[in-house]
């Protein structure tokens, strides 16, 4: 006997090789129905239709292909690696691959500029790498609380001259006293 099911075709076996007229009597668990009439027990077995096994198998070959290690060329060995840690949160760190990438770091504990503010780690340092087109790019930074991320290196834009007019103002305006506490 075959029962008819929204989600496809399954296959079963009635108890007493019963007719089932009606799927509204049947409840689905697993594999089983139970028809809720007279409480038997259909074991049901889903069928595949070829389309539905060539999806499947489309599926699985897609999922292990991207599986599948995504490793480079080569593997890239790391020469120097240094990391020294201190109990009040300070440390120094620097490392040197084999494809000429270098880096370094300071991290330094310092009183925040804030009245109640704790302390705050000022790091430093900078890393070097070959860019795809063969210059070497060199960046150092600073980063506080005061200022932020502070990057320099020859290869960052340079913003344009500030205007005459616009320097003068700002001159000025540094001249002014602040205004006064506001009351809200």
């Amino acid at each position: 006997m075959t029962v008819q099911r929204a989600c496809g075709q399954f296959s079963g076996k009635l108890c007493n090789a019963r007719c089932i007229k009606c799927l509204r009597y049947l409840t689905f668990a697993g594999n089983h129905a139970i028809c809720r009439s007279d409480k038997r027990r259909i074991v049901l077995v889903h069928t595949l239709s070829f389309e539905d096994a060539r999806v499947l198998l489309i599926c699985a070959v897609l999922a292990l292909a991207a599986a599948a290690p995504q490793q480079p060329e080569k593997v890239i060995a790391i020469l120097k690696q240094d990391f020294d840690q201190q109990p009040d949160g300070s440390y120094v760190y620097n490392y040197e691959t084999e494809n000429g990438i270098k880096a370094e770091e300071t991290g330094t504990l310092k009183k925040a500029s804030g009245p109640d503010s704790n302390d705050v780690i000022v790091a430093q340092g900078g890393f070097s790498y070959t860019a795809p087109d063969g210059t070497v790019i060199n960046l150092n930074y600073i980063a506080d609380d005061e200022n932020g991320f502070k990057p320099e290196g020859e290869h960052l834009p340079t913003p344009p001259p500030i205007p005459p007019a616009i320097q003068k103002a700002l001159d000025y305006l540094a001249t002014l006293p602040p205004p006064p506490p506001s009351r809200a």
